[in-house]
């Protein structure tokens, strides 16, 4: 079941082009500084690409989760776009890009995205930028590998940029075929009787997307509106989930949020089954920490979040 669980996970992160959607901005990114590589500029407006870059990344989340009802997740994308965005306004950081280059930059936002999402197709190609913006910056690549060109940086650049291209196009396509797969929730073999996998499967979608609106949980999950409702006032009624509305009318919509104490108790519940299926004697430190937790009573719900825009 644990296997179940990542799968599920997987999907979400395919849904919301989590892979994608960087390394095709990255790539943009790139493609500009190889250009401004060969013109007769200094720092700027080069070092104004890293916050671009995030900021792009930001609004095609939060777009893509206006349209989709598909939650941005945990990755840190906002984070993303203020510290680069401070990094090229203060003179601490404008040093770090003077030196160290934008493309350095990049290739921290990237590795920090692979990180927060667990994701080595974006963190694998953050760690090969970290290396190559100082080589660029500091005309490293112009010493030693001279026979790419009149402008061997940009040569490294050009190459850099088209890899990305490739890469931004095999997550793509991978995002793809996750999200073509025939059988909606992973799982629906679990016998119901033994475990209860609809609300699992829930609060497993939310820990992913952070939060999402009715719609998708029905689509991702195959459910109806009264059995998705059902489930859902059992997860409200423990404080595992929160719910708020948006917009008006024919456009208000009903998101849904995992709170706190729904990431905990799905921890708790995940790491008990891997336990118990590995025959480990952990499961029954879980089964007492779980029945301490129940004895304290649900946690505080979080406060109901509005619309993300």
């Amino acid at each position: 079941m644990a296997d179940d669980v990542e799968e599920i996970r997987g999907r979400q992160r395919a849904a919301r082009h989590a892979s994608s959607i960087p390394l095709l901005a990255n790539a943009l990114g790139l493609a500009f500084l190889t250009y401004g590589e060969t013109a007769d500029w200094w720092i700027y407006p080069q070092a104004f690409v890293p916050p671009v870059v995030s900021v792009a990344v930001l609004v095609a989340m939060t777009v893509q989760r206006r349209v989709e009802g598909v939650g941005t997740g945990r990755d840190g994308y906002g984070f993303l776009a203020v510290a680069t965005s401070l990094v090229t306004l203060f003179p601490p950081g404008q040093i770090l890009v003077l030196f160290l280059g934008p493309v350095f930059v990049l290739g921290l936002g990237l590795l920090l995205l692979g990180w927060r999402g667990r994701d080595p197709r974006l963190w694998a190609p953050g760690l090969g930028l970290l290396v190559v913006g100082p080589a660029v910056s500091l005309h490293a690549v112009a010493n030693h590998v001279a026979f790419l060109g009149p402008e061997p940086g940009a040569a490294v650049l050009g190459i850099c940029t088209a890899v990305l291209l490739a890469l931004a196009a095999g997550a793509l396509a991978r995002e793809r075929a996750t999200g073509d797969g025939e059988e909606p929730d992973p799982l629906a073999h679990v016998d119901g009787t033994v475990h209860q996998h609809v609300r699992l499967g829930i609060l497993v979608v939310l820990d992913e997307t952070d939060d999402a609106d009715l719609s998708y949980l029905r689509r991702t999950l195959g459910l109806n509106d009264a059995l998705l409702g059902q489930h859902l006032q059992a997860l409200l009624r423990h404080g595992h989930v929160a719910v708020s509305t948006s917009g008006a009318g024919r456009r208000r919509r009903t998101w849904v949020a995992i709170t706190r104490a729904g990431r905990s108790a799905l921890d708790l519940e995940v790491q008990f089954q891997r336990n118990l299926l590995a025959g480990h004697s952990g499961a029954r430190k879980i089964q007492e920490r779980r029945a301490a937790a129940a004895t304290a009573g649900p946690a505080p719900k979080d406060h109901a979040r509005g619309d993300a825009s």
